[in-house]
């Protein structure tokens, strides 16, 4: 069975590098990329033979321009059909009903229910008071969040905080530090899980790849993929 990391339109080829190696080292999968010709064909096999399917960091607008219609709704036939998914940062915002990024604000976008509604709320960011900054990593940094009790630290550029679907289930919230988080964020969740049909979707604010800590093997493990090497080197 192998991993699918979607690469095309509105990826970002730091972020899909790290995902690949990320799921690569840590589960015990083949993991290869995926275009959105493949995605969207009837024809393809690769819903036959897939362990999962990521959407990882990038820019949601380009994601919802080439992947909104048949791929979309090959990605949810798959998922429904026992499928699992795993959408992070630009991933979530995709996978989600409802967006918004940097509302009120200048280049700010808002839409609604445009998203796959696989988490049936709201994926809202940025968590930071601070403007966006596009321009390469300016935004990055690094946040804390709560996992099981346990505090992590994280990779944050851009990505939700969720609200609005009682049915998803919390796997980790951000904590808030210092005074530049906004207040509505401020202990919110971070990762959701969400039943969708006879399968699973897994939503992450935060980049989960970069360094592909603690928190990223919790993930994998709620998706059941985490490999027996990663679940032996660290607690989870």
């Amino acid at each position: 069975m192998t991993i699918y990391v979607y690469d095309g339109r509105g990826t970002c080829d730091y972020y899909v590098n790290k995902t690949l190696e990320a799921l690569d080292k840590q589960t015990e999968h083949h993991v290869d990329r995926i275009s959105s010709i493949e995605l969207a064909s009837e024809q393809a096999n690769w819903k036959e033979h897939c362990a999962c399917l990521v959407i990882p960091g990038g820019r949601t607008t380009p994601y919802r321009k080439e992947l909104n219609g048949a791929a979309s709704k090959q990605i949810r036939s798959y998922v429904e059909n026992k499928g699992k998914a795993f959408g992070i940062c630009a991933g979530a915002y995709y996978f989600s009903r409802d967006s918004e990024f940097e509302k009120g604000r200048e280049n700010g976008i808002c839409t609604y229910g445009e998203g796959l509604s696989f988490y049936k709320g709201l994926a809202r960011g940025t968590v930071l008071e601070e403007r966006f900054n596009y321009e390469e990593f300016k935004s990055a940094r690094w946040l804390k969040v709560m996992v099981d009790g346990n505090e992590e630290e994280v990779r944050y550029h851009g990505g939700p905080f969720f609200s609005g679907d009682d049915n998803a289930e919390v796997l980790a919230s951000y904590k808030a530090e210092g005074d530049d988080f906004k207040e509505e964020a401020r202990g919110a969740p971070a990762i959701v899980k969400c039943k969708v049909g006879d399968g699973v979707a897994l939503l992450s604010g935060p980049h989960l790849e970069v360094e592909a800590g603690r928190v990223m093997k919790v993930a994998l493990k709620h998706l059941e993929l985490l490999g027996e090497e990663a679940k032996s080197s660290c607690a989870i």
